[in-house]
């Protein structure tokens, strides 16, 4: 009895988290590109740098270069310090 409320409980919450991120997942592609105003010219000018929400497009061949120089990386041994 317990165990059929938990899972119904717990199926109801997989259901709303997965409708939730669908909605965000639509309002992030109809926003499209973030728009460039006089303010963000100002802070381009007097940061050097612009911070937005937007993380913008992931390059995925450098990603996957950067994992496989991770992974031939060779490890040495832990220097023993104690002894």
């Amino acid at each position: 009895m317990i165990v059929d409320l938990l899972l119904g409980l717990g199926a109801v919450g997989v259901l709303v988290a997965g409708l939730l991120v669908r909605r965000r997942i639509r309002e992030v592609t109809r926003r499209g590109p973030p728009e460039v105003d006089e303010e963000v010219l100002r802070r381009i000018e007097e940061e050097g740098v612009v911070r937005t929400d937007d993380p913008g497009p992931l390059d995925e061949e450098a990603i996957r270069e950067e994992e496989e120089r991770f992974w031939e990386e060779t490890w040495d041994r832990p220097e023993n310090l104690w002894g």
